[in-house]
């Protein structure tokens, strides 16, 4: 009696939670793409079609939820994630509020995950503007966080695949008509017969004209690809590559205090500096009081960062020549506290100086680098005494000391605030990008300087994480980031020699990330990247700064427009009630939000069925005498059980 009792009055409660609650109109749609991929198999590698059903839940909570069967070798949950997020950002629609369930399915096991990335965003902006995918066209590629196509492996076999299903027009990253295949060749030397496995050259699009009557076509980015799938087109923008007076201004007031620290620095260490060094200290002086009147700040600041290493690099030497190790353990010790301190500070300041706590961010992660690589030199000095060794411990001890005095100059623009940036779940996604970019990476490259440098900057970025300094963790994920797809630009490059085609994409990607950005918030470091690209020599280093400056300014769009809509709901919430607009459904209330968490994961087809449902008794509950005469029925049924 008391379980029935208790079971109405619990029903009692959930329709007057119903009739409290207002009702919300989730829509849902879905689309099925085949994507082509290179599967393990039996017989080894082959191309295979794998089915993707993208499900589109609104209103959502920025949610991307993956199955696969079978179990693919690289975690593919933040791939597909940054696919959402880009193809969002493209479309205009804030990210935060819509929920995807992504089902794949494949006859194999997938090898890399991350290849079919870039055809998930496509589809994805095409289920946010309503579009058709054209039938006749298919694409391989990763999508990297700034809207950039990576190159992949396979492309043969993923055209041969989607040759099957009639594709007419395959889409590949630029560089990526030519590519190599491994060939046996067979000698006969005297009676034996010899094999050997060679690497030949290939072009791709004549292989796949002639053998498939496909033709191939080189894509650099998220809308080319979109253009090829849909036949939208997006206006063709010159972008404008000064950079903001607020910049220069900053970047110069930066580089002024820099040049003060070394004057007073070379005036203090004037009985311990060499002369050759004093010499090359004046002539940086001077190159950087030049790069300043050139407009050129962020070189200038760079320049002065190379005198304050020389003048620690004889003040540090001439100590330990003298074996004051006790002295050289305090400057350990004291570079240490400061990168600790420095960190904490990051956390702490306003939203508006995110632009420059992230070069102070920038400057303690590359002391911590610099730090973390004078005791590598120092173990191997302990174990084998070369001299060598022992100036490369000197020399990283003074860089690192360099990069925490630069960070000081930066941290005395910034304001600190009493309440920590909650960036928590922004830091937790780029670093889940970072570790899907260099788990990509290390499936088609190997022991490259780019790739160990992305590999160690996430390990800072995990550290960062833990010690819950987000924005930190943000500044090292990025360039984790930025590491392992560089990586793989320049083994694509290697391949089909394109070099011209990668600066010249990365540098127009660079300036229109920069111009998307700016219209919010001045992108200090993404301006000093693009300067530091323009000038560097060296072609890596071009293609990796220009990346820097797209993958900096897509970040601080999103960080910034989170900022602004979490501001926007809190004074939404403490003013008065206001009428919401049916285009746009309030989220569910935090009471309802586990329940709501699980229905969005619910199968389309069932979420139909409960959405009729809700319907239903939307129109039964509706207005105070529908929810009376609910209430009247319930308690007739209350009293009929009580009475047996």
């Amino acid at each position: 009696m008391r379980t029935r009792a208790v079971v109405l009055l619990t029903l009692l409660l959930l329709f007057t939670l119903c009739e409290a609650a207002p009702y919300q109109h989730l829509e849902a749609k879905t689309v099925k793409i085949y994507a082509p991929a290179v599967a393990r198999t039996s017989l080894g590698e082959k191309g295979v079609l794998i089915e993707i059903t993208i499900t589109l839940l609104h209103p959502g909570s920025g949610r991307v939820y993956v199955s696969t069967m079978p179990l693919t070798e690289v975690n593919m949950q933040a791939s597909l994630y940054t696919a959402a997020k880009v193809a969002h950002e493209l479309a205009g629609i804030p990210f935060s509020e819509y929920d995807y369930l992504i089902y794949i399915k494949s006859p194999a096991v997938i090898v890399g995950g991350p290849s079919a990335s870039a055809y998930v965003a496509v589809a994805i902006y095409a289920l946010l503007a309503n579009l058709t995918l054209r039938k006749d066209v298919s694409m391989t590629g990763f999508i990297a966080p700034d809207g950039s196509i990576g190159p992949v492996g396979g492309i043969l076999e993923k055209i041969e695949a989607a040759a099957s299903i009639g594709v007419e027009t395959f889409l590949v990253p630029v560089g990526q008509t030519v590519d190599y295949q491994l060939k046996i060749v067979t000698r006969k030397v005297g009676p034996f017969t010899l094999s050997t496995v060679v690497r030949e050259k290939v072009n791709v699009a004549e292989v796949a004209r002639e053998k498939w009557s496909i033709k191939v076509v080189e894509v650099w980015n998220l809308e080319q690809a979109i253009e090829y799938f849909t036949g939208k087109t997006f206006p063709k923008t010159v972008y404008e590559e000064k950079p903001s007076k607020e910049y220069l201004s900053k970047m110069e007031s930066i580089a002024e205090k820099v040049l003060t620290e070394v004057q007073a620095l070379l005036e203090e260490k004037s009985g311990i500096v060499g002369n050759s060094t004093r010499k090359a200290v004046n002539k940086i002086i001077s190159d950087a009081l030049k790069l300043i009147k050139d407009n050129k700040p962020y070189l200038a600041y760079l320049t002065l960062k190379t005198a304050l290493i020389k003048m620690y690099y004889d003040e540090i030497s001439g100590k330990w020549s003298k074996r004051e190790v006790s002295d050289v353990k305090k400057i350990i010790d004291s570079i240490r506290n400061k990168i600790s301190e420095l960190s904490s500070l990051a956390d702490r300041v306003y939203s508006s100086d995110i632009p420059y706590a992230l070069l102070l961010c920038q400057e303690v992660t590359n002391s911590q680098r610099a730090l973390d690589k004078a005791f590598q030199y120092y173990k191997s000095f302990e174990e084998i005494p070369f001299l060598s060794t022992l100036q490369q411990f000197l020399y990283k001890l003074s860089e690192a000391r360099a990069h925490i005095k630069c960070a000081e100059v930066v941290a005395g623009i910034l304001s600190a605030n009493i309440s920590v940036l909650d960036l928590e779940k922004q830091a937790a996604l780029l670093l889940s990008e970072a570790k899907s970019a260099i788990a990509y990476a290390m499936t088609l490259t190997s022991g490259s300087d780019f790739l160990s440098e992305a590999e160690a900057l996430f390990e800072l970025a995990r550290s960062a994480y833990m010690d819950q300094h987000y924005l930190l963790t943000c500044e090292r994920a990025l360039r984790a980031v930025a590491y392992a797809t560089t990586d793989l630009n320049l083994m694509s490059i290697q391949i089909s020699g394109a070099l011209s085609q990668y600066l010249n994409y990365s540098k127009i990607l660079a300036l229109k990330s920069i111009a998307e950005v700016k219209c919010y918030v001045d992108p200090a470091l993404a301006y000093a990247y693009f300067e530091y690209a323009e000038y560097s020599s060296n072609y890596a280093r071009k293609i990796l700064y220009y990346k820097l400056a797209s993958m900096y300014s897509k970040a601080l769009l999103s960080l910034i427009k989170e900022k602004h809509k979490r501001t926007v709901t809190q004074s939404s919430g403490s003013s008065s009630p206001s009428k919401k607009s049916p285009s746009q459904p309030s989220k569910p209330s935090s009471p309802l939000q586990s329940i709501w968490d699980i229905v969005v994961q619910i199968p389309r087809v069932l979420i139909s069925i409960i959405e009729n449902i809700i319907k239903f008794l939307e129109k039964l509950i509706k207005g105070f005498t529908g929810g009376l005469v609910l209430q009247v029925l319930l308690f007739i049924f209350f009293n009929y059980f009580e009475s047996k």
